[in-house]
């Protein structure tokens, strides 16, 4: 029985109940009996019922988040209020671990080879536009940067681990800023499926979350 057929069942239940009722106590002269005012209130009464019927039943998951969903759904929790939460809060011209780069790139490549989904079509979109911009942040690091050995760990930043011109030097903050400016972006498309997430895949947020 799909949502709808049950919020029609109820209120058909409902309209039965009273049209019992209403026989029960029918008087002989009906329209003698009519007084404008409780009538105005039954009418009222029953369009806000089954108002809230409809409106309750669309308040109700459908079913449940599948064990795919809620897996990269917390994958996708722990990157946001860790590693991500890392990149919006640095200037990208300074050393960044490299891993946090990494995991973009997996995450990329993951969503365009067809290994990491969701099932729900509506969190695929917002993944998708959440993909889309990482792409192009990920792209802006590859073709500007790159890894250095800092104190046995890998980092990467647009500053450079060499003596260099003033021009070079002042470049390099220039493409830095560029860079700070897509994770704005990204930021934005990951704030808005997180958003989406904690209303769908309730489920994530079980347990350890």
């Amino acid at each position: 029985m799909t949502r709808l057929s049950r919020t029609l069942a109820r209120i058909g239940t409902g309209f039965s109940a009273m049209g019992a009722l209403i026989w029960l106590l029918w008087p002989q002269d009906f329209l003698a009996q009519i007084d404008p005012e409780p009538l105005l209130t039954f009418l009222v009464a029953t369009g806000y019922w089954i108002v809230t019927e409809f409106r309750s039943s669309e308040e109700v998951l459908e079913k449940k988040s599948t064990a795919n969903d809620i897996a990269l759904s917390r994958e996708l929790i722990e990157f946001h209020q860790n590693e991500f939460r890392e990149l919006r809060e640095i200037d990208l011209f300074q050393y960044v671990n490299s891993r946090i780069y990494s995991n973009i790139g997996r995450t990329i490549d993951g969503f365009r080879s067809g290994r990491i989904f969701f099932q729900d079509k509506n969190l695929n979109q917002r993944m998708k536009k959440l993909i889309d911009s990482l792409e192009i942040l990920y792209a802006h690091i590859c073709q500007n940067t790159s890894p250095d050995l800092i104190g046995n760990v890998m980092m990467t930043a647009y500053k450079p681990n060499e003596n260099v011109s003033q021009e070079e030097y002042d470049r390099r903050m220039l493409l830095a800023g560029e860079a700070n400016k897509l994770v704005e972006v990204a930021s934005k498309s990951f704030d808005s499926l997180i958003s989406k997430i904690k209303t769908s895949v309730p489920e994530a947020y079980d347990e350890k979350f």
